[in-house]
């Protein structure tokens, strides 16, 4: 019985630093990709000029 007891306090805060690391992970995703996209985008606008 004190195995589950011990447990539960570890596992809670582990869940939350993944959460935060995947959320994190996500956003940094989107701004590299919107940041490629923009100078991709800036880029073949001057190539068309």
């Amino acid at each position: 019985m004190p195995e589950i007891h011990y447990q539960l306090p570890i596992a809670i805060p582990y869940k939350n630093i993944i959460m935060i690391f995947m959320y994190k992970g996500i956003a940094l995703w989107m701004i590299m990709l919107f940041d490629l996209v923009g100078q991709l985008y800036s880029a073949g606008h001057e190539n068309s000029r």
